[in-house]
């Protein structure tokens, strides 16, 4: 259990760094 809320964390974590890094890919330009 524990396993796979640290794995969902981690995909949701990724996630989030995907969309921050679009939103300032997109103020950049």
């Amino acid at each position: 259990m524990a396993h796979l809320s640290s794995k969902l964390f981690y995909m949701g974590f990724i996630k989030n760094q995907t969309e921050l890094a679009g939103k300032m890919n997109l103020s950049l330009y």
